[in-house]
């Protein structure tokens, strides 16, 4: 849906809020999104010829519990820039 927008519109960023993945699953499922997603946004900046890379950010919690099961390294190639949440937790 967000690439649609994108090349109907001139969308050219999305920001991605995921803060409580639970297990390892999900973590991994956020950073396929985000894989697919770069993947997905260079190739509609590429057919439109846009010379600036769209932009991917995301939410993303800093309490350990919820970022040990984030796949950092996966999710760092396809983001632009990392929001780091800190909410208490009780």
């Amino acid at each position: 849906m967000v690439v649609y927008l994108g090349g109907k519109s001139d969308c050219t960023s999305s920001d991605i809020d995921y803060e409580y993945p639970a297990n390892t699953e999900q973590g991994q499922g956020l950073a396929d999104l985000l894989t697919e997603l770069r993947t997905a946004f260079t190739t509609l900046q590429n057919k439109k010829g846009d010379d600036v890379p769209y932009q991917i950010t995301a939410a993303v919690s800093v309490v350990h519990y919820y970022y040990q099961w984030y796949n950092v390294p996966q999710m760092n190639a396809a983001l632009d820039h990392w929001n780091l949440m800190v909410c208490p937790v009780f």
